[in-house]
């Protein structure tokens, strides 16, 4: 039998006895994503996510059939690659590698929500120099424009300590700020699959607020908003994210008052066939 003929499922199990290192790790990824996506095919996140790459690529299209928007559409494909890689990495095991993902989505939001204010500036980005991006379009000064626009200190900004915690987990340091492990999760039990549903909630957080900045743009550009509501199935996904992660802060926040035990904690994401047979 050729290597060609050993079947997908094989390969990683068969190179285990001669690459005892890189051999596990791609096969508990691979187990991994399998076990996700049981979990979520029949849920609302599965369709959710389906439908967030949708709205990103058709605003791709859209941005790409106004002039004057043609300059923003690397910065939503860019977007949109950034929400593929976040969902892989969740799926295969990898929240952590996910939170990364979102600061770069983050950035991106900055960006078109600052030329959603003044569309002049997308013109102005697209023609500064290496210098003149990094003085008047980093994400200090875009975030200093924001909250000078909001008429208060960029520390209290919605999103401020959300953003500085993307910011520190990329940086080494003696003490880890991240809520899940880094690399991929070793168990399949419920802690793993409570990363995976942590790193969903993220991605829909962030994905909803670039979709606002998509749709403002496109709607300073002259163009016709076409807001993303119920029933679409990625707005059903965002407030079922929405609604486990405050279930489960609500449940840590039982836990530090010492009223609950700490061995309880919401059940994750679950697919029917899964919920079936369970008492209520």
């Amino acid at each position: 039998m050729g290597i060609e003929d050993i079947p997908d499922q094989m390969l990683s199990t068969i190179t285990t006895r001669d690459y005892p290192f890189v051999s596990p790790i791609l096969y508990r990824s691979g187990a991994f994503r399998a076990r996700t996506i049981r979990r979520y095919l029949n849920g609302p996140y599965f369709r959710g996510l389906n439908r967030l790459l949708e709205h990103l690529d058709e605003a791709v299209k859209s941005f790409s059939e106004v002039d004057i928007l043609k300059p923003a559409v690397p910065l939503v494909e860019r977007a949109k690659a950034d929400c593929e890689v976040a969902i892989v990495c969740i799926f295969s095991g990898m929240s952590a590698a996910a939170d990364d993902q979102m600061r770069d989505v983050m950035e991106i939001e900055y960006l078109l929500r600052d030329f959603g204010h003044d569309i002049g500036r997308l013109q102005t980005w697209a023609a500064a120099s290496p210098d003149e991006e990094k003085r008047l379009f980093s994400p200090n000064a875009l975030r200093q424009r924001e909250a000078n626009r909001r008429g208060m200190n960029p520390s209290m900004l919605q999103d401020a300590a959300d953003y500085k915690n993307h910011s520190r987990e990329l940086h080494v340091t003696k003490r880890s700020y991240r809520s899940v492990p880094r690399g991929i999760d070793s168990t399949f039990e419920r802690a793993s699959d409570l990363h995976a549903d942590m790193g969903v909630w993220e991605l829909f957080w962030h994905s909803r607020n670039l979709l606002f900045a998509v749709s403002d743009l496109y709607v300073a550009a002259g163009g016709q908003g076409d807001p993303v509501a119920d029933p679409d199935p990625y707005i059903a996904a965002w407030n079922a994210a929405q609604q486990a992660k405050t279930k489960y802060i609500e449940w840590v926040q039982e836990v530090v008052k010492g009223g609950r035990s700490g061995n309880s904690a919401p059940a994750a994401e679950r697919t029917t066939e899964e919920s079936k047979g369970e008492p209520s």
